[in-house]
């Protein structure tokens, strides 16, 4: 399960990771996706980008040198994928407000 947690606000200049908190049981050995849209719509394939796990969370640098650098300012609803046994579920994780 996803943690709901507020608006996360972040300057679309800065370079830090953004963390989709998890619990239950995902299997740590296969890295999560993390997809970041501006419409409601669920994620396609390419829209995916890499994440890892840390400390019960999945997370991934934005910004510049970052591992996604194609945000622009504006809002984006984040998705999580990730596998949890016979399961992988797509959840709609929360919103990144980009100024």
């Amino acid at each position: 399960m996803v943690t709901a947690r507020q608006p996360l606000v972040l300057a679309h200049t800065s370079r830090e990771y953004v963390h989709v908190p998890v619990s239950g049981s995902p299997d740590l050995d296969i890295r999560p996706e993390l997809a970041f849209l501006t419409t409601p719509n669920n994620p396609e394939d390419d829209d995916w980008h890499q994440a890892e796990w840390h400390e019960g969370a999945a997370r991934t640098r934005i910004g510049p040198n970052g591992d996604v650098t194609d945000l622009a300012p504006g809002r984006y609803r984040i998705w999580i994928r990730f596998t949890a046994g016979p399961e992988r579920p797509v959840i709609n994780a929360g919103l990144l407000h980009l100024t």
